[in-house]
């Protein structure tokens, strides 16, 4: 009687709480990260206020990181609007910036809303002047390659950008992130079905890009290339 209602209110009572320590943790979560990026807005005009804008913003990306994918499905919701760019920022902010971005891509995002992504917030970063930003730039874009639903129009951008890269001699760092961006596309297809069927098509000139690659002056896009090039003999 008395005992079994009292049993009840204990479990309902804990229920109660777990719940609480749930929405608080989410909360929490939030909220740290949000103060990460607040303290990376520093108006200081001291000696270290870069270097410390610049440490606020990767522990923002290192925790952003450490999450599960449903958190950072959540955390997208609440700072999809981060301002990538203002005028007068340090390319290393931007650069840190877009890795927090980046960092917050989530498994199974919406095709469409990985093209605005790709396109309307990181598509202007590609011919940026400086190369910290443009390759900060094509490793985002080579987590959407890896993370979002593919859809013509988002493979079709990927693959422009890196092309694109592969037409930048100075800076092997470019050429490299460009090269991942098919990496992750290339691996999506050997998966097989509708994913390789959408690839594919694409594999011809990224074919003709990776044998040239093979002669760059830096080791790391040669591994690459050669990696991506077998993967696609093995499909084709």
């Amino acid at each position: 009687g008395e005992g079994g209602d009292d049993g009840m209110d204990v479990v309902g009572e804990e229920k109660e709480v777990e719940e609480v320590q749930t929405l608080d943790a989410r909360i929490s979560y939030l909220g740290v990260v949000k103060l990460f990026l607040l303290q990376s807005e520093t108006k200081s005009s001291q000696s270290f206020a870069l270097a410390y804008r610049v440490a606020a913003l990767e522990c923002a990306q290192k925790l952003i990181e450490s999450f599960p994918e449903d958190r950072k499905k959540r955390l997208w919701d609440e700072l999809e609007g981060l301002d990538l760019a203002k005028e007068g920022m340090k390319p290393v902010v931007v650069a840190r910036k877009i890795n927090v971005l980046t960092a917050l891509m989530y498994e199974g995002m919406d095709v469409g809303l990985a093209v605005r992504v790709g396109g309307e917030k990181l598509g202007a970063f590609l011919k940026d002047s400086a190369w910290s930003v443009r390759e900060a730039t094509c490793l985002a874009l080579a987590k959407l390659g890896e993370k979002a639903v593919l859809g013509r129009k988002l493979v079709d951008m990927l693959s422009s950008a890196f092309i694109h890269t592969t037409t930048d001699r100075k800076y092997a760092k470019i050429r490299l992130a460009g090269f991942a961006i098919v990496k992750e596309l290339v691996k999506r297809a050997q998966k097989g079905g509708e994913e390789k069927e959408l690839i594919i098509v694409y594999c011809e000139e990224w074919e003709k890009k990776a044998k040239r690659g093979l002669s760059d002056n830096d080791v790391g896009v040669t591994g690459v290339a050669s990696d991506i090039l077998m993967k696609i003999n093995q499909m084709i």
